[in-house]
Formats: structure tokens, sequence, C-alpha cells
């Protein structure tokens, strides 16, 4: 009967010590699974910082794209008002030359029938008509000149805005 005693202490003894590694192993698992979840707690809270830092940063870019967008059109519509008022600047100066022309072939034709008639003994006093006409058709030509120069100016001054 001791041997049973002895043999049923020793039974008990070896199932106190299993059961004492059977929770210090189920104590150090726990602690692991905790560790390896806190790890994964971070690494999720890092990647979504990240993924709001990247969504800000979308935000911000939308909004540059939308200005430079906005200032795009903004830069055709006064390119177009530049193209626009540039041709009406051409059409202006080339009415503007042809009426030089004009004036040139008509004072040409002045002098020409002023020699003539002063060559013949005519009554009027050539030199005089041709100097007031010399004179005419210079301040017309300077003031078309004048008027070629500002739109000119005005066309340089559109086309850099």
């Amino acid at each position: 009967m001791q041997r049973v005693d002895a043999l049923g202490r020793e039974l008990a003894d070896q199932q106190r010590r299993f059961s004492m590694e059977k929770r210090a192993s189920a104590s150090e698992a726990a602690a692991a699974l905790q560790e390896m979840a806190a790890e994964h707690r971070a690494r999720l809270a890092a990647e979504a910082s990240r993924c709001a830092s990247l969504e800000d940063g979308l935000a911000s870019l939308e909004a540059e794209l939308g200005e430079a967008k906005q200032g795009l059109l903004n830069w055709r519509a006064r390119e177009a008002e530049a193209l626009r008022r540039k041709d009406a600047a051409e059409r202006t100066n080339e009415e503007l030359r042809s009426e030089v022309r004009a004036l040139q072939q008509s004072f040409a034709a002045a002098t020409s029938m002023d020699v003539a008639q002063g060559e013949g003994g005519g009554p009027r006093d050539g030199e005089s008509t041709i100097a007031a006409l010399t004179a005419q058709s210079e301040a017309r030509i300077r003031q078309l000149n004048n008027k070629v120069e500002f739109l000119k100016a005005s066309l340089a001054v559109g086309q850099q805005r």
C-alpha cells in the first residue's frame, strides 16, 4: 500500500508539474500572440496614417489641377482675344498703307499737273500749290504712320498680357 500511496503521490506530483508547464506554455503562447497583434496594430496604424497622408496629397493635387485648368482656359481666352486684335490691327494697317499709297499717287498726279501748268504759263503759282499739297500729304502720311505705330504698340501690349 505504501507503494500505491507513493505512486499516487508521484502521479499527483507529475500532474501538478504538467499543469504548471501547460500554464507556462499557454502563457508564453498568449504573450507571443499579443506581441504579434501589437506589431500588426502598429503596422496597420502606420499604413492608415500613410493612406490618409496620400489622400490629403491627392486632394491638394486635384485642387492644383483644377486651378491649372482654369488658368489654361483663361490663357486660351486671352490668346484668342489677342489674335482677334492682331488681325484687326493688321487689317487696319493694310487699310492705312493703301490710303498712304493712294495719297502718294494723288500727290504725284497733282504735282505733275502743277508742273505741266507751270510750263504752259497757266495762271496758278505751281510752286505754292506743290508746297501746299506736299505739306498736306506729308502731314497725312505722318498721321497715318503714327496710327500704324500706335496700333503696333497696342498689339504688342495685348500679346504680352
